[in-house]
């Protein structure tokens, strides 16, 4: 798919050592949100925002996705979920991974 090819590019672009932060809304607590709450907001995290040109998503994870992702990449890496930072973790769910490139 085009998300594994462009995390792998993203990981391949590293040094050995190097990191690389993803932050994307958390889709199965965001489904959970939307049915429990059937809100705007819950579908734009569903759909994404149309005020901005390219503010859709075009696919969700949740963790398991999303580690599976990063860890199918033909790079070896560590990788590990943080508390998000980004502004977006105030408006909903989302997730933090954190990517360390292994040496070869």
């Amino acid at each position: 798919t085009r998300v594994r090819g462009a995390v792998a590019s993203w990981i391949r672009c590293l040094k050995p050592g190097g990191s690389l932060i993803i932050e994307c809304p958390d889709f199965n607590a965001v489904l959970e949100w939307y049915l429990r709450e059937h809100t705007l907001l819950s579908k734009q995290w569903i759909f994404g925002d149309d005020s901005r040109e390219g503010q859709n998503h075009q696919w969700g994870f949740g963790k398991n996705e999303l580690m599976d992702v990063v860890m199918t990449t033909p790079y070896r890496v560590d990788a590990y979920f943080a508390e998000p930072q980004d502004y977006h973790k105030a408006q909903g769910p989302c997730l933090r991974i954190e990517v360390i490139k292994n040496e070869l």
